[in-house]
């Protein structure tokens, strides 16, 4: 008898044959990566949504007039972080207005809340110093505002940055 018809007519037990691990693999993976993404999406969980996003979506005014202050002051800063992570900012006005002596400065990460910085910067002779508390590294939108709150300045810069980051209003066109 021929080589080829005796491996015709061997049957292999079933947990040697190739066919029946795929059948079996495919399930099992989907619930081995159903199990994954599961506790994925309980241990990250998205910071993207407030709790309060309605009352945030009434108050938008509130912010939109900040922004409208800084543009009537003629506000504009400019700010460099050295590689201490100290930061230096000036602070100009188009017209007279008194010294704040102390501004805050928020870097807030675009989709992690836990990578928010908020610091306060002190009013020295030659601006305002602060220091952050530890490196920035990727995206940040940039917030800056008097300790009142009565007015606010936005940037975005990418970290870490030699270059020097402008802050300005952020007053919407009539097309916004």
């Amino acid at each position: 008898m021929s080589n080829s018809a005796m491996s015709a007519g061997t049957v292999l037990p079933w947990y040697k044959e190739k066919w029946v691990w795929l059948l079996i693999g495919l399930p099992a993976s989907s619930v081995l990566f159903s199990i994954l993404m599961v506790t994925l999406a309980v241990r990250g969980k998205d910071t993207l949504v407030k709790d309060d996003y309605y009352k945030d979506g009434l108050a938008i005014n509130q912010e939109l007039a900040k922004d409208r202050t800084a543009q009537d002051y003629a506000l504009s800063a400019q700010a460099s972080i050295d590689e201490d992570g100290r930061i230096k900012l000036v602070l100009t006005s188009g017209i007279p207005i008194k010294k704040a002596e102390r501004l805050n400065i928020q870097f807030i990460h675009p989709t992690l809340a836990e990578h928010d910085y908020n610091i306060a910067l002190v009013a020295q002779d030659d601006g305002y110093h602060g220091i952050l508390p530890s490196p920035i590294e990727g995206r940040r939108y940039i917030h800056l505002s008097d300790a009142d709150g009565t007015w606010r300045l936005k940037g975005e810069s990418w970290f870490p940055t030699d270059a020097k980051i402008t802050l300005s209003p952020a007053v919407p066109t009539e097309n916004e």
